[in-house]
């Protein structure tokens, strides 16, 4: 089923309500009670199982059985997200600021964009014609690395870099994760292109390390044990992503399993980058901190 408008929607709707409840969250995280907690637990699980319900209802066989089954499948999600929140509740803290609701959270917006990545390349109207483990990687590799899918994640990761967050190393990491992220070799599929950019992709690569070295080397003596943390999180992404490039020689059909390693770079760097705008480094620093007997200064 090929549906421009549907598209169109998905990324109109998704990619605003991405950035706002990521922004929300990012602004109750110095002292994340538990109604901002529960509100940014519950849309991040209520939008995730719906587009994975949409994604399932679209390239299933729509019979009966797959029919209630995508149906089911929104409805277990959020009963186990309300289980969640109802036993947080029982047991509720004055704060839930801590590394682990940092993690937690960034986990869940990452799992929004990857059902999105998939249900806008459904929307496409390209589906598994046959099961296969393989052919399931194939289907996921191309998904995440298309256009319709790299151009609301750029969106989002530029809203913050541009608008919310400050000079340091927390903008400087973050622009040299987007920068590895702009020149997606598999985004118009296979074709000449595939080329031109693996190109600018290998050079924005080098470029990133540089902006992010460069700035650590100056500032190695302020940095703290958290931002550490992160630049070994970097090398890890740097680690993949030139993986992710060197796979299309070693497998080069069918054309999305050539590019999995890419995707699953690229879906680490939307992790990784979703835990640096939420101040991780910050928090984790903190936590350290306090864990050593010291006053929390956030």
């Amino acid at each position: 089923m090929y549906s421009p408008l549907l598209i169109v929607l998905t990324e109109v709707v998704m990619t605003p309500l991405i950035v706002w409840i990521i922004d929300y969250t990012r602004k109750n995280m110095g002292q994340l009670g538990f109604r901002p907690y529960a509100i940014s637990i519950v849309i991040l699980v209520m939008m995730g199982s719906m587009l994975d319900a949409f994604f399932y209802y679209i390239v299933s066989p729509k019979d009966f059985f797959d029919t209630v089954l995508s149906a089911t499948i929104g409805m277990v999600l959020m009963t186990a997200a309300l289980v969640y929140i109802f036993w947080i509740a029982v047991n509720a803290k004055k704060s839930y600021t801590s590394p682990m609701s940092v993690i937690g959270i960034s986990g869940l917006i990452t799992w929004n964009e990857v059902s999105m990545a998939l249900l806008l390349f459904s929307l496409t109207g390209v589906h598994v014609s046959a099961r296969g483990g393989l052919l399931y990687v194939a289907y996921f590799g191309r998904s995440v690395t298309y256009y319709l899918f790299l151009a609301p994640m750029l969106v989002e990761m530029l809203y913050f870099l541009a608008f919310r967050l400050s000079p340091g190393f927390q903008r400087r990491f973050s622009l040299s994760v987007f920068l590895m992220q702009v020149a997606d070799p598999a985004l118009a599929g296979p074709g000449k292109f595939v080329t031109i950019m693996l190109a600018a992709y290998a050079v924005l690569m080098v470029v990133s390390i540089y902006l992010l070295l460069s700035f650590v080397y100056k500032n190695r003596n302020s940095l703290t044990s958290g931002e550490r943390q992160f630049m070994s999180l970097f090398f890890a992404i740097f680690a993949l992503s030139a993986i992710g490039i060197v796979e299309p020689v070693v497998v080069s059909h069918p054309f999305g399993l050539s590019w999995a390693a890419l995707a699953v770079a690229m879906i680490v760097s939307m992790f990784i980058y979703f835990t640096n705008v939420l101040d991780l480094a910050k928090i984790s620093t903190v936590s350290e901190a306090v864990g050593k007997g010291q006053p929390s200064v956030l």
